[in-house]
């Protein structure tokens, strides 16, 4: 099923409490009242002392004005509830929105995303441009934790196709972390692609485990693009945080090929999670990528609605590098975190946006700067912004 996000909305305030009704009835608690008190009011007893009064006017009064401000009282402690909930969930989205604006020339790197509309909803012009950002692979989302090798199976044989539209060679490397290196999942990589392969066009080469230095990896030429997933397979319902020392492994990988030359141009999709938070600059400033003024963990906030901010983990967090256009191509895109947010369908996530970020680049003649594509996206969308 392809990704979906729903936008934000207010709640609706809670009916107040009708006039007309609360009026109607209290004419028939009166008129009952009265009636009950002349049918059981003693024999011989004057019917104009006060007493008399008081059990037929007063205390019915009384019991429905009780009523009635009680019910009033909800209503107020209801509207002020929805209305402290309105007002945050507009100060998350102001603050989103602010976030995002100031970041588009980043966010607008993103070749393709899980809904067409999601950067138009993230920075609050829903409907404003038609705005497409590329086509996302619509890809089955289960959710059998004792399926893993499955979905990977299922998942490899449907990238495929977008893997064969790339022009040259492409090594696409999945690394499990320590916390999911389950050999039935690593079996299952290599039956799908050995089967998938078979109609294969385009020279693909599957790594299911790390791969040894940067010059060692087939074919290793500089105009390879290389798509580099590190992609967590993890067992059920344990933590799948990318943990220190494979992210370490994941950065020193990187510099190596850096340093063969392997790496000239690269792209980054990141879903940092907090727990890795402390290796952020170091990886910021390995490939050259400006680090926000304001630290990403601090924007988030639990009462974003969960599927949003799940998205928001993997979307809105992308950073890209500008690409200069060079001889060759070569790429790497490294994921920190594909599962564990965003549950099941973590990986179809990631697979989609490496595999379509290879793709895009291939096709628009390496994208001249990244800032020029976030450019042009700003004047699509508000041509009066960079005036």
């Amino acid at each position: 099923m392809s990704w979906y996000i729903p936008p934000l909305t207010a709640q609706a305030l809670p009916e107040p409490p009708g006039g007309r009704h609360w009026a109607i009835g209290l004419v028939a608690v009166l008129g009952t009242a009265t009636m009950l008190t002349l049918l059981f009011w003693p024999g011989g007893a004057s019917r104009r002392v006060p007493l008399f009064w008081v059990c037929a006017v007063a205390i019915p009064a009384l019991v429905w004005a009780l009523v009635f401000l009680t019910r009033v009282a909800v209503y107020m402690l209801n509207r002020s509830w929805v209305l402290a909930a309105n007002d945050g969930m507009h100060a998350e989205l102001t603050r989103w929105h602010g976030w995002a604006r100031s970041r588009m020339a980043v966010l607008a790197c993103c070749s393709v995303t899980p809904e067409p509309d999601l950067i138009a909803r993230l920075t609050g012009r829903m409907g404003s441009a038609p705005f497409n950002p590329g086509r996302a692979l619509r890809l089955q989302q289960l959710t059998d934790d004792d399926r893993q090798a499955q979905l990977v199976g299922m998942l490899i044989e449907q990238i495929l196709p977008a893997l064969k539209q790339l022009q040259g060679p492409v090594a696409v490397l999945v690394l499990p972390t320590e916390h999911g290196a389950l050999p039935d999942v690593a079996h299952a990589i290599n039956a799908a692609w050995h089967n998938a392969r078979i109609a294969a066009a385009a020279e693909i080469t599957l790594l299911t485990e790390w791969p040894g230095p940067p010059e060692t990896w087939p074919p290793a030429t500089k105009t390879t693009p290389y798509l580099l997933l590190g992609l967590q397979l993890a067992a059920p319902r344990k933590s799948t945080a990318l943990t220190e020392s494979g992210f370490a492994l994941l950065l020193g990988s990187a510099q190596a090929a850096q340093a063969q030359g392997l790496l000239p141009a690269a792209w980054l999709y990141r879903a940092m999670p907090l727990e890795c938070a402390s290796v952020e600059g170091d990886l910021a400033e390995l490939l050259h990528i400006q680090r926000p003024s304001q630290p990403v963990q601090a924007l988030w906030s639990s009462n974003l609605p969960q599927a949003l901010h799940n998205s928001l983990m993997v979307a809105a967090q992308a950073h890209a590098l500008d690409l200069q256009p060079r001889a060759g191509f070569a790429s790497v895109c490294v994921l920190e975190k594909v599962l564990g947010p965003c549950g099941d369908a973590g990986p179809w996530l990631a697979l989609v946006l490496a595999v379509e970020a290879l793709r895009a680049a291939n096709q628009s003649g390496l994208l001249a700067t990244a800032r020029a594509t976030g450019d042009a996206f700003l004047q699509l969308i508000e041509p009066t912004h960079h005036a």
